[in-house]
């Protein structure tokens, strides 16, 4: 991964977290407006909570990543297990070359 892949990763993690907050916000206020919920002080304290949550949330993934880099590789497309088939074919020819090489060697030895 270069520079600039790193770069728009970083942007993109920005830019969905806002996306997030922007998204709790949204859907009390659109309760509000369907009267679901009332407007007061409890609705304002669980909007702060819910953000204080996910602020929380966001800070220990970052802890995560921190401690174990690589962990969410599989998610942002990062380096692929390689399948139990491929595993299989490089071992076998791994071998073939092995054999190739033990036979030519016995041939050498002979002379």
């Amino acid at each position: 991964m270069d520079n600039q892949e790193v770069v728009q990763l970083k942007m993109a993690e920005e830019l969905s977290k806002r996306d997030n907050r922007q998204a709790i916000i949204n859907s009390i206020y659109e309760r509000i407006e369907t009267g679901e919920l009332e407007d007061n002080e409890k609705t304002q304290n669980a909007i702060k909570l819910s953000l204080q949550m996910l602020d929380t949330f966001n800070r220990n993934i970052e802890k995560l990543k921190e401690e174990n880099p690589g962990i969410f590789d599989h998610i942002t497309g990062g380096k692929k297990r390689r399948s139990r088939k491929r595993i299989r074919k490089s071992r076998k020819s791994r071998k073939s070359r092995k054999s190739r090489k033990s036979r030519k060697s016995r041939k050498l030895r002979r002379y």
